[in-house]
């Protein structure tokens, strides 16, 4: 199930005004975020960064037994995206080790 942007990375719930939306109605351009979008980062089993959205529910009930789930989200976001692209390949056996902080993305400069 591929991550929608603008949403939130677990429920889909829409954390950013959308000023566009494609012939699918997905949101195609973003404007700003609302007041429960929060920015997660999570520390990669490869010692890299990654950072997702959230609705501030689902950020505060989060737990280490979606991390999976999140992982797979954003493989296979990545994948449609940017088909082709040799990054994914060397990720299959990356994925989330940890969740490092969050912060309110209106907090976020």
């Amino acid at each position: 199930m591929r991550k929608v942007a603008g949403c939130c990375s677990k429920c889909d719930a829409e954390v950013f005004e959308v000023v566009a939306r494609d012939d699918d109605r997905k949101p195609a351009r973003l404007g700003p975020a609302k007041e429960n979008a929060e920015r997660l980062t999570f520390y990669l089993l490869n010692g890299s960064r990654m950072d997702l959205t959230f609705c501030t529910d689902c950020a505060e009930s989060l737990t280490p037994g979606e991390f999976p789930f999140l992982w797979r989200r954003v493989m296979e976001t990545w994948v449609d995206e940017v088909p082709g692209h040799s990054w994914a390949g060397t990720q299959t056996t990356n994925g989330i080790a940890g969740l490092m902080g969050r912060k309110l993305w209106r907090d976020v400069k």
